[in-house]
């Protein structure tokens, strides 16, 4: 994101959330983290910070529980078809069709198994993974350009946090409506997301400890990302813009 597309004027591709009060969006992240503050003064950093991973935390745990749910239904259709394949004497055996639904239930079984401790794990990083570190002690409050950039990546991080939750809600419902073909597609969408979601949380995390404790500057931090590997937040932007046209508008809602 453009630091144009954080200002005032611009509207990201995830939900327009800030912390900083003079940024037209700001209610709207009020409305839904309650206590944020901002970041400007050096003393609500962390708490600023730890607000927003809560809230992206919250998000997934949420997700994961739609993912386990999904799981527990297609486990007891699996156990009902598993004696339902076991002919009793005079009775015929399950079709090929039959055999090859059961064999899709168990490897989408086995998918969603891994999805929910992938969405646990990554919640628990996000959450706790920075205890003790920066920017409890932050040498100095954010500068307005590098809040700009900060915003970026909390706008897009929450976002990812909602298209994920919007994601695993849309497999648990195509499980529920025995669509296995669709819930392995949303399965796939979820665990990219998922995965672009990490990335963008390390990157965001390095930009805050280089902006309050290295005291670089926007064009100083972005220019270390960059030369380690950076670019979560292009690809994050990417996907969000992908995401938002198959949910249906979901991410555009802070454009209202």
């Amino acid at each position: 994101m453009s630091n144009a597309e954080a200002g005032s004027g611009g509207r990201g591709p995830g939900y327009g959330l800030c912390l900083e009060p003079h940024y037209a969006w700001v209610q709207r992240f009020f409305s839904i983290v309650p206590g944020a503050r901002g970041y400007l003064a050096k003393e609500k950093i962390r708490e600023a910070d730890i607000l927003i991973r809560r809230y992206v935390a919250s998000r997934l745990d949420e997700a994961a529980g739609e993912v386990e749910a999904a799981r527990q239904v297609l486990a007891s259709r699996a156990s009902q078809s598993f004696f339902a394949s076991t002919p009793m004497i005079g009775q015929p055996a399950l079709g090929a069709a039959d055999l090859s639904s059961l064999q899709a239930s168990q490897a989408l079984g086995d998918t969603l198994r891994r999805l929910h401790v992938l969405l646990q794990g990554l919640s628990s990083d996000v959450l706790y993974a920075d205890a003790g570190w920066a920017p409890v002690g932050a040498a100095q409050a954010i500068r307005e350009p590098e809040l700009r950039q900060l915003c970026s990546y909390d706008d897009a991080m929450i976002g990812l946090a909602e298209a994920i939750l919007a994601l695993a809600r849309r497999l648990r419902g195509a499980v529920e409506a025995g669509d296995y073909a669709e819930a392995a597609n949303e399965a796939r969408e979820l665990e990219e997301a998922a995965r672009r979601l990490r990335e963008l949380y390390e990157e965001r995390r390095r930009f805050l400890h280089f902006v309050t404790h290295e005291g670089l500057g926007l064009r100083e931090a972005l220019g270390k990302l960059r030369r380690g590997a950076g670019g979560a937040l292009e690809a994050a932007r990417s996907l969000l813009e992908r995401l938002a046209r198959r949910l249906g508008g979901l991410l555009g809602r802070g454009e209202a």
